[in-house]
């Protein structure tokens, strides 16, 4: 087992088309930025997309202030992706952030680019658990080494 890439977008409110497009776009963004090339045992892309969530969490322009003045006041748009996978290397997080941001500010039309933030969380397998059990259970220590060491 691979990672369990988790996706939280926050934004102002997004129609049913666009989620759509959203996740079917950044969901193959992140099968292509984490699938491992082809090899024994090592997870396909199918593997990577059938674990990777996208959950749309909206705000309303009249709930959110920065710099003191709501976003409906002041008519900018601000976009957090949360990004949450285990072992997830320095490099790996920079490449990440750099595709996401180009993503999301083509698919949200946000020209700023500096409104569009992302937000990495990382975890241990063992602090992670499917249908019970920890990932670390799941996953031999050597997948977690190779994982870590092709960063």
């Amino acid at each position: 087992m691979e990672g369990m890439p988790y996706l939280r977008l926050t934004s102002p409110p997004v129609d049913t088309e666009q989620r759509h497009r959203l996740a079917v776009e950044l969901t193959d963004l992140v099968v292509r930025l984490l699938t491992p090339p082809p090899g024994r045992g090592r997870p396909t892309a199918e593997d990577t997309r059938a674990r990777t969530t996208v959950q749309f969490t909206p705000y309303d322009p009249d709930a959110l202030a920065i710099g003191g003045t709501m976003m409906a006041d002041s008519g900018g748009r601000d976009v957090t992706l949360e990004f949450s996978d285990w072992g997830l290397s320095l490099r790996r997080q920079k490449v990440i952030a750099h595709e996401l941001t180009d993503a999301l500010s083509r698919l949200l039309g946000v020209e700023d680019i500096d409104a569009v933030n992302v937000r990495f969380h990382r975890y241990r397998p063992r602090d992670f658990a499917v249908g019970g059990v920890l990932l670390a259970q799941r996953i031999p220590v050597v997948a977690r080494v190779a994982k870590l060491l092709a960063g």
